[in-house]
């Protein structure tokens, strides 16, 4: 089987220790479903984290590898995700949430990942779910965050097939992976150690391949750590407001009448 090339290179944006890898107003309509993705990295500042903000239109996926996150949310739900849990978020026409962050030893790791949501599910009932580190599963040296790998599921339900990984690496043994049938949009983030794609050596950037099928071949000459993510091009437009994407301008204007007056509600018991 032929082996994908590479179609773009990609570094971010810097915003403190955060680093915004893909926005929708930049690749998201290159990598649609996936319409933005943050990599958080170095030093979190002391009370580290997110007031409560909306979000609509899109699912998200956060995973932080070295990090704890205090979360709350409008659908009832509050706690701790340990380092290395997974929370995932189907905003449909409204969510508020917040999170606080608390590094895990000297160095945060962690990503935020949106996922464009279809039209039948864009106006629809948020849900959360808060998976513990001990339920993540995994096989091989991948964590199965989204989808399948090697017969191991996630257990979260995704809107359309959707695979997502955190792949580990072993110095010297060539990995390769070939991206389910009709997967066009292939991605992988290189965010420890250099690996080598061919003959171009990636380290801390956003790989794109093209849209042709065919195979990852991945190797690098020390321990090294990448998120990969595939998934079927999302066929429908990216209408983008401050915090939520939608398919229509329709879709987003009614959404974000629901943020005003959920969020009006929230100020009135006095929880921002």
């Amino acid at each position: 089987m032929r082996a994908r090339s590479i179609d773009k290179r990609h570094v971010g944006i810097e915003h403190g220790f955060i680093r915004r890898i893909v926005s929708p107003e930049d690749l998201g309509e290159r990598l649609k479903p996936f319409v933005f993705l943050d990599f958080t990295h170095g030093k979190i500042p002391e009370n580290g984290g997110f007031g409560f903000h909306p979000h609509s239109g899109i699912a998200t996926i956060t995973y932080q590898q070295a990090v704890e996150l205090t979360y709350e949310d409008t659908t009832g739900q509050n706690g701790i995700v340990q380092a290395r849990g997974l929370e995932w978020v189907n905003t449909g026409g409204c969510i508020w949430h917040r999170a606080g962050m608390k590094q895990v030893g000297d160095n945060a790791i962690g990503f935020q990942l949106w996922i464009a949501l279809p039209p039948d599910q864009e106006q629809g009932t948020a849900s959360a779910m808060y998976i513990p580190p001990s339920e993540v599963t995994s096989t091989e040296g991948v964590q199965v965050l989204l989808g399948e790998y090697s017969g191991v599921q996630s257990q979260i339900k995704t809107p359309y097939p959707v695979n997502y990984f955190d792949v580990s690496l072993r110095a010297g043994i060539p990995w390769s992976y070939v991206p389910p049938e009709g997967h066009d949009v292939v991605w992988a983030f290189v965010y420890s150690g250099v690996v080598r794609i061919g003959d171009v050596a990636c380290c801390e950037e956003l790989v794109i391949f093209d849209r042709e099928p065919g195979a990852l071949h991945l190797v690098s000459d020390c321990p090294a750590g990448l998120m990969l993510g595939t998934a079927p091009r999302h066929p429908y437009p990216l209408v983008v407001g401050r915090n939520s994407v939608h398919t229509s301008a329709e879709a987003l204007h009614a959404s974000e009448q629901r943020i005003a007056a959920l969020g009006a509600e929230l100020r009135k018991q006095g929880r921002m």
